[in-house]
C-alpha cells in the first residue's frame, strides 16, 4: 500500500490515512499509541513504506471512525455512520460536519467552541 499518487492521481491508502487523520486533528503520536503501533511505523504506514495488519487496520477505522472501504479504495464517504454521527433531518450537509467535528474535540475545546457560539449568539439578540 503506498501513499503516493498513482498514474491517474488518485492517492492510495497511506495519502488517505493521514488525510483522515489531519481532518479529525488527531495528532500522529496520539494516533499510534491508540493503536498499539510506533509513532514512526505509522508515519511509514502514510508514506507508504511499511503496511499494517488486519488486526491493527481494524483498530485503526474503529479508533478514527472512518470507513474501512474508504480508507482502503477511496470509495464512498470517508467517515462510517455510527451512533454518534448525526442524522437529523433539517441539518445542512456544512451543519452535519461541523456537529460532528465537535464530537471529536477534546471536552476542553467542547467548551471553548460552546462558549464561543453562546457569546456569538448573545451579541445578537436583541432587546424586547
Amino acid at each position: 500500500m503506498s501513499s503516493k499518487k498513482s498514474a491517474t492521481g488518485n492517492i492510495f491508502f497511506g495519502g488517505r490515512l493521514r488525510e483522515a487523520r489531519k481532518a479529525l486533528k488527531v495528532r500522529l503520536v496520539d494516533l499510534s499509541e491508540k493503536i498499539g503501533v510506533g509513532h514512526s511505523f505509522l508515519s511509514q504506514v502514510e508514506r507508504g513504506d511499511k503496511s499494517l495488519s488486519l488486526e491493527k487496520l481494524m483498530l485503526l477505522t474503529e479508533t478514527l471512525e472512518i470507513d474501512y472501504h474508504w480508507l482502503l479504495t477511496g470509495k464512498g464517504e470517508m467517515f462510517r455512520e455510527t451512533a454518534d454521527t448525526v442524522q437529523a433531518d433539517g441539518l445542512s450537509e456544512e451543519e452535519r460536519k461541523l456537529v460532528n467535528s465537535h464530537r471529536h474535540l477534546a471536552p476542553v475545546e467542547q467548551a471553548k467552541v460552546t462558549g464561543y457560539i453562546e457569546g456569538l449568539e448573545s451579541s445578537h439578540e436583541r432587546p424586547r
